[in-house]
């Protein structure tokens, strides 16, 4: 059918594959983000949460932070506390969590009303929680981010370049472990962290290259492909595109993080028509409820390497100044 559409009108077939497309990805989301039956699932519960206390200790963080704030982020966050309590442990998250309460408590102790519901509500869940004392904040000097940024940025990042002729051997998975824990310090929408990364190696690794184009010509010293993908379980129906922002941000900082330590990576898109989306899902068993972001193609590099020059375009034709 799709095929007579093409030739009869050629200028609204790729309208209808849009619809569809959008029609899949609709579907997905409708089913999988947190706003629909939050209370069923723990990532979608853990959302809520983070979302909630990142609310308030960001709250605390201001210049000039208002006596009382966020009364009804207490009501809520309370309540989805004890709700994740009785369903699921009492772990981390719920101890930092609760430690941000206490620190609204404490902060808002002129004005709480003794008998009041908010100040009910926090004393409950620190019944509950034993462990409330993580710090929910942390304090920087601009010294402490002089030091920290005391070298070449721009050589660094006129150095990364995507490597398409990488060296024999095996990357070290433990260092490719702190290479992801690099990028986990990457921002996310209200701290909720919405992605995760897969490692494939051996025969594995050749399974997930069929489902990507973009690899031909070196897929053979390819050494390990990193899957980088978002769930989205950790964003409501207003943030449809939120798991895609946070996981590219967290998916070029583990890049920038391997070209710290000497390791050669190439980002391969997933950028799939729907049918070729649903054969790589069937592929590797990915869940409906995560969306593929990113392939990086991971290897050693040589001691001399050539890459593609791929100039950059004028700053004038990226820079728009209001």
């Amino acid at each position: 059918m799709f095929s007579i559409i093409k030739k009869i009108a050629p200028s609204l077939a790729p309208k209808i594959h849009i619809f569809i497309g959008r029609m899949y990805d609709f579907k997905k989301f409708a089913k999988h983000c947190s706003s629909v039956k939050p209370n069923i699932s723990q990532a979608k519960l853990q959302a809520y949460i983070t979302r909630q206390y990142h609310g308030i200790e960001k709250g605390l963080t201001l210049p000039d932070t208002r006596l009382g704030f966020g009364e009804s982020l207490i009501i809520a966050i309370t309540n989805n506390l004890n709700t994740y309590i009785s369903k699921f442990e009492i772990d981390s998250l719920v101890s930092h969590a609760a430690s941000t309460l206490k620190k609204y408590k404490e902060f808002n102790s002129t004005v709480l009303d003794e008998n009041g519901d908010v100040l009910k509500r926090i004393n409950s869940i620190l019944t509950r929680v034993e462990n409330h004392n993580s710090s929910i904040h942390r304090e920087l000097s601009k010294e402490e981010i002089d030091r920290s940024t005391n070298f070449d940025f721009t050589a660094f990042m006129k150095t990364r370049r995507s490597v398409r002729d990488f060296a024999e051997g095996d990357v070290d998975n433990k260092l490719l472990e702190q290479c992801i824990l690099d990028a986990m310090e990457s921002p996310s929408a209200c701290n909720r962290q919405g992605w995760r990364v897969r490692i494939f190696e051996g025969d594995k690794k050749d399974h997930i290259l069929k489902f990507q184009n973009g690899n031909r010509g070196f897929n053979s010293c390819i050494n390990k492909v990193l899957f980088v993908t978002g769930y989205s379980e950790a964003y409501s129906y207003t943030e449809r595109n939120g798991m895609i922002v946070d996981g590219s941000l967290f998916a070029m900082s583990l890049i920038l993080a391997m070209h710290s330590r000497g390791i050669g990576s190439c980002p391969l898109n997933t950028s799939y028509t729907y049918k070729d989306e649903i054969k790589l899902r069937k592929g590797i068993n990915l869940p409906l409820s995560e969306e593929p972001i990113m392939m990086i193609a991971v290897g050693n590099l040589k001691d001399n390497y050539r890459v593609a020059a791929s100039p950059r375009k004028p700053l004038e034709d990226v820079l728009i100044k209001h």
